[in-house]
């Protein structure tokens, strides 16, 4: 007999090796060709870059195949799952940073300016006028701060601010070479609920499909 964990199993390794060799894949071809077309010289500080981005986004990909297979889990139809996965990948990648930009900003609200009041002389005449500003940078990191909350929980969020420290750089003529050791002390928090979204997931779906098997 075919036991279902079993079946599970061969979903997950099937699925994992599928999104790997196209991901990777499709990666080397697009590097290739530009290398060849263009004819530039890869340093291996982009190496480690492309490297770093694959892996990352494989567990990125890999942690959306985990919600779908935890989703299927609780679907006698597999049509109905793929539309709830669907639902779910568009709530978490667009949905979500638009409602937590919205709170944050009718939470915080319009930036408050400073206004002073400048007075000067010249030929003999004097003048008075009136300068306004505001810290752009604090009215920033506080909308920052409440939309990071409520995208705590969105994978897309985390994969983001890591792939943000990789891709902009990336592209820059001049630029520091890549401390892997700083990217990971700077973001520590969002490696780690990039790795355990897939590991969380897959635990649950084994535990549904189990109780399922039971009964």
């Amino acid at each position: 007999p075919v036991y279902r964990d079993d079946v599970v199993n061969g979903k997950i390794l099937s699925s994992f090796a599928v999104i790997s060799i196209t991901l990777f894949t499709a990666t080397f071809l697009t590097v290739s060709i530009t290398i060849f077309l263009q004819g530039i010289s890869i340093s291996l500080d982009e190496v480690v870059r492309l490297i770093l981005f694959c892996i990352f986004s494989l567990i990125y990909a890999f942690a959306y195949y985990s919600i779908s297979l935890f989703i299927s889990a609780f679907s006698s139809k597999s049509g109905h799952s793929l539309v709830i996965s669907v639902v779910v990948w568009i709530f978490l990648n667009w949905i979500l940073p638009i409602i937590s930009y919205f709170i944050a900003f009718f939470t915080v609200g319009m930036p408050t300016f400073t206004y002073e009041n400048v007075t000067y002389v010249e030929n003999n005449a004097t003048y008075y006028y009136t300068t306004s500003s505001f810290d752009y940078e604090s009215w920033q990191n506080k909308l920052n701060e409440i939309t990071g909350t409520i995208q705590f929980f969105s994978v897309y969020q985390h994969y983001s601010n890591i792939i943000s420290k990789l891709i902009p750089q990336y592209f820059q003529y001049e630029r520091e070479a890549l401390d892997v050791a700083k990217l990971f002390s700077q973001y520590p928090l969002s490696i780690a609920v990039l790795i355990l979204y897939p590991i969380i997931f897959i635990i649950l779906s084994y535990t549904v499909f189990a109780r399922r098997e039971e009964k």
